[in-house]
């Protein structure tokens, strides 16, 4: 007697990992995109970094606490000196080199991602032409967010 295949279920570490490369990859885009603000408007409240990134204030308190854990940037009052502004976000040295590090990793990883689509973008003109080769006027693509009718061809 034989016992049944059973179905292959993805490993949890597996999963694990893979939910990790993706939080990581985002946590450093959003690092990435602070340390950019910060170098621009290093006066910028958390709120207003906060409502630049699109995330919350405690997320913004977050990345700019670790980012001050790491070395990547000091902050301070400065209010008893009247000229310079109560609160500034500097980055450092390490700060500046990470930056750039990062700027390179998120250009190449979209740099990839572009080629991706460039090649799917191919593939999908080259089904359309197999399934209609008929003038290209046919192919016109609906607007984003509509469905062509069932059973009609567009």
């Amino acid at each position: 007697m034989t016992a049944a295949p059973k179905n292959k279920l993805p490993d949890a570490s597996t999963e694990l990992q893979a939910k990790s490369q993706r939080e990581l990859i985002a946590g450093s885009e959003v690092h990435l995109r602070l340390l950019r603000l910060l170098e621009q408007n290093p006066s910028w409240t958390q709120r207003q970094l906060a409502d630049s990134l699109g995330i919350s204030l405690g997320k913004t308190n977050y990345c700019l606490r670790a980012l001050r854990d790491k070395g990547l940037i000091k902050w301070g009052n400065f209010s008893q000196n009247p000229n310079k502004l109560q609160y500034m976000h500097l980055l450092t040295p390490k700060g500046i080199a990470q930056k750039i590090r990062l700027t390179a990793h998120f250009l190449h990883r979209k740099e990839c991602e572009f080629e991706e689509l460039q090649v799917e973008i191919e593939r999908l003109r080259a089904e359309l032409v197999e399934v209609n080769p008929g003038p290209r006027a046919e192919l016109t693509p609906l607007p984003l967010g509509e469905s062509a009718p069932l059973g009609k061809t567009v």
